[in-house]
């Protein structure tokens, strides 16, 4: 006959199942942690991999650009050859002019509004400094012709035909610097540079390259920034890119471009930099 599961009657009055004996505290705990170790050594890689994973993705950089600038490089006036060589033939005014220029520039931290004396072109920034050398001077060389000088310093002064010849020298410099600082034309040279605002909403720093690229309706070319730049998490920087010297392959681009520039015209473009996590940003504009 087959087995049967009986129940007896203690004296308590309990019924009492009686069969197969139950497994031990000991083995039952055992058996438990045992199977919770297999599951944990499955699951760690999973979990570590996971976590990375997460951590890496809330600290990267989310690097965009806002916004861009365009700087045009304008063509400065052209100071007429007679108003240098009048300054030339009397080396004692052009001293005093280069030498109170100088100390202006000094103090600003300059030092290249000397250079259209020595025949270089010149610059339409120096227009202020030199307008404020000549006209001070002037009216210092009025006050010293209408006032009485001791013996002793006769030499060190100008006579009163010198200063009549400076002051004309002066006042041919001053009415050429009012008129071209009066003419506020501009006359693009084609060379220009871009600055772009970039903002970084990530939780880590970033990193832009410096160099990139300008796409154009016929074809490419390359711009760069003086070095790499760091944007902070959650930060934003202006970075400088302008365009190098053209190679045979970019010169008919880079000379149709600068057509453009010069014309004024709305030319389409877009600017694409590289970042250190390996991607790409991008905006596009037009000329104006």
């Amino acid at each position: 006959m087959p087995e049967s599961t009986q129940s007896t009657q203690p004296a308590s009055g309990r019924a009492e199942t009686t069969g197969a004996p139950p497994l031990p505290v000991e083995e039952s705990t055992s058996r438990k942690a045992f199977i919770t170790t297999i599951i944990s050594i499955f699951l760690s890689p999973i979990s570590v991999a996971l976590g990375f994973y997460l951590n890496h993705s809330l600290q990267k950089p989310e690097l965009f650009i806002e916004s861009i600038e365009q700087t045009y490089s304008l063509q400065s006036h052209i100071i007429p050859e007679s108003v240098i060589s009048s300054l030339h033939s009397l080396p004692w005014l052009e001293a005093k002019i280069r030498d109170v220029i100088t100390q202006k520039e000094l103090m600003k931290g300059d030092a290249t509004c000397v250079d259209w004396l020595d025949g270089n072109p010149w610059k339409d920034s120096c227009f202020e400094t030199v307008i404020a050398v000549s006209r001070g001077l002037q009216g210092s060389l009025t006050a010293v012709s209408s006032s009485p000088m001791p013996r002793n310093m006769a030499d060190a002064i100008p006579t009163p035909g010198q200063i009549q010849e400076f002051n004309a020298a002066l006042k041919n410099l001053t009415t050429w610097l009012s008129m071209a600082s009066a003419d506020t034309k501009e006359v693009r040279t084609g060379q220009m540079c871009f600055s772009v605002n970039i903002l970084n909403s990530g939780d880590f720093d970033g990193v832009v390259f410096d160099y990139g690229k300008l796409i154009l309706p016929k074809g490419e070319l390359s711009i760069y920034a003086e070095k790499f730049t760091v944007i902070k998490a959650h930060g934003y920087k202006q970075v400088d890119f302008c365009f190098g010297e053209p190679d045979e392959s970019t010169k008919t681009v880079q000379t149709a471009w600068e057509d453009s520039i010069k014309a004024h015209e709305e030319t389409p473009f877009e600017i694409v930099l590289s970042t250190g996590d390996k991607t790409s940003l991008s905006i596009k504009s037009q000329l104006w």
